[in-house]
């Protein structure tokens, strides 16, 4: 049987917030639990974390990351939550598919203690909790690997912030505290990180946001350019599938064809300087999201088709045992 993650109330201050996760949780989330943040002109819709009704509950993205909406002055950001399944058109959203992850998406890239563990073992993803292996000597992160406990999280919130702390103790030499906040400023989203290796083995992994972004439920096309605010690329060596659909120079990716259906570009850039801010903004109407972070990028990934269009750019993380680490990612919406 699984575990039911543990919560409990660290602030008297979540109280009144019970309300907002009930009501949302039926006018926004059906059946997921969520809580919405606002501000004179901003909103984010979150999704808690727990494994039995959460929206996620899978073994690729971390738990505490799924932001499924935001409005800014009266237009939306991040894709269609409702029904994503992953693929194609709307369907049965399941919760148990790694893919389904929606709005920021946060995922820690390494399957710690993969390679060591037998083809029956266990490993650690950051996020996620202990997980079996499959039989497979390469891990891959669209398997729908067991969940064998899953990390514990506590929370608080305010009506512009929410704080969720997520523990993972294990035997397998691996185990950590991270704090997420996301805070709600003016026009902004901040969110913060802290990172804490409690285990007696290093911590070695690179970590971003998905990023699904999507204006106003529309779909991409020629009218939208991401461009690097403070970075550079080397086009002629990035490597992307499906290269046709757009062009790319050292400062901007634009969109030069229409994305009929579900036919992805996607991939990795080769960042001439380190550095992954980033401005999506369609050209015609202005309307705009920027992601800045406090860190230089590792790498940058590339991903789009006709619902979202993500720029990700990576961060390198190492931690010796009682080692801590901090980052922040600010997005910034305008219309």
């Amino acid at each position: 049987m699984k575990k039911l993650y543990q919560y409990k109330i660290v602030s008297t201050k979540l109280i009144p917030c019970l309300y907002f996760l009930m009501v949302n949780s039926l006018i926004f989330a059906q059946e997921y639990p969520s809580i919405v943040l606002k501000n004179k002109k901003l909103e984010a819709l979150i999704f808690l974390p727990n494994t039995s009704t959460s929206y996620y509950q899978a073994s690729r993205f971390d738990w505490g990351s799924m932001v499924g909406q935001i409005t800014y002055n009266g237009h939306t950001y991040l894709q269609q939550w409702n029904g994503y399944n992953g693929r194609g058109d709307l369907g049965i959203h399941n919760p148990l598919t790694p893919n389904t992850g929606t709005g920021l998406a946060e995922e820690f890239t390494a399957a710690l203690g993969f390679n060591e563990a037998d083809l029956q073992g266990q490993f650690v993803k950051i996020g996620v909790g202990v997980l079996q292996k499959v039989d497979q000597k390469v891990y891959n992160f669209s398997t729908p690997y067991t969940i064998v406990e899953p990390v514990k999280y506590t929370y608080k919130s305010t009506a512009s912030t929410l704080t969720l702390t997520q523990e993972l103790t294990t035997k397998l030499g691996y185990s950590y505290i991270l704090e997420r906040t996301y805070e709600l400023l003016d026009n902004k989203i901040v969110v913060k990180h802290r990172l804490k290796n409690i285990g007696e083995k290093p911590i070695a992994t690179e970590t971003y946001s998905h990023n699904f972004m999507q204006f106003d439920y529309g779909a991409f096309s020629p009218d939208f350019s991401l461009y690097f605010l403070k970075g550079a690329i080397n086009p002629l060596n990035c490597q992307l599938v499906a290269p046709k659909k757009v062009q790319l120079s050292e400062t901007k990716v634009d969109i030069i064809q229409e994305f009929p259906d579900y036919s992805p570009c996607f991939g990795m850039l080769d960042l001439k300087v380190k550095k992954g801010d980033f401005k999506l903004q369609n050209n015609k109407t202005g309307m705009a999201v920027s992601m800045e972070l406090d860190r230089d990028a590792s790498s940058f990934a590339l991903w789009m088709w006709q619902k979202s269009f993500c720029g990700e750019p990576r961060i390198q993380i190492d931690l010796q045992p009682k080692q801590e680490t901090t980052w922040t990612s600010t997005y910034t919406f305008t219309n």
